[in-house]
């Protein structure tokens, strides 16, 4: 079984070798990305950040395939290299956040950056409501949340969790209020707990 690892990435470094030019480099990394191959990928765009044949969007990649991987660390690093580059990736940033999420204020500071990119965009404002979420900021998520159902007013994600934090700031009425917005739950374990505190039937 070693052997043949070993002649697979031999094989795959080869390949990758034969590349000539960046593109071509992201060419074959996306292709293999793109079919959630992230290991066969990653030679591809780590190659593409070297030398010169670094271009916009190769360390981007190559830390989104690491984070796929769950290489963390490696994965900021790559998308720290890529806003060395590209000071507006706001992708880059979002990433940066969702590793540092158990540093709220490194959190904050990166998911703020995307935001400031991309106001509208309903996965950093959920994200930053997650965020507060996650550490008992109920207020602050609730405001969060409520931007990004300015944009979409179906997100039932975001009801269920704007009752949640009502409902820990000791506001059950509210909580309620939002819970019953919510169409659906699908498979959200406490729904019978929603539905008993409530007093009412969420369809």
């Amino acid at each position: 079984m070693k052997l043949i690892t070993l002649l697979f990435i031999i094989l795959l470094s080869t390949t990758v070798a034969r590349c000539q030019s960046g593109a071509e480099l992201m060419n074959m990394g996306n292709t293999q990305f793109l079919r959630g191959n992230y290991t066969l990928a990653l030679p591809y765009f780590t190659q593409a950040t070297q030398g010169n044949t670094t271009i916009t969007k190769a360390n981007y990649m190559a830390g989104l395939c690491n984070y796929n991987l769950g290489s963390y660390a490696l994965a900021n690093t790559y998308f720290t290299n890529e806003l060395a580059i590209d000071s507006t990736c706001a992708q880059a940033y979002y990433f940066k956040s969702l590793i540092a999420k158990y540093n709220i204020d490194s959190a904050l500071q990166y998911i703020n950056k995307a935001i400031s990119l991309q106001p509208n965009n309903i996965s950093y404002l959920t994200t930053k409501a997650q965020l507060y979420y996650v550490h008992q900021h109920y207020y602050n998520s609730i405001t969060w949340y409520q931007k990004a159902l300015t944009i979409n007013s179906r997100m039932d994600e975001a009801y269920y969790y704007v009752g949640y934090s009502y409902y820990y700031l000791g506001k059950q009425a509210k909580a309620c209020n939002n819970w019953e917005k919510i169409v659906e739950l699908d498979d959200f374990d406490n729904q019978e707990f929603i539905i008993n505190n409530c007093k009412t039937t969420i369809k």
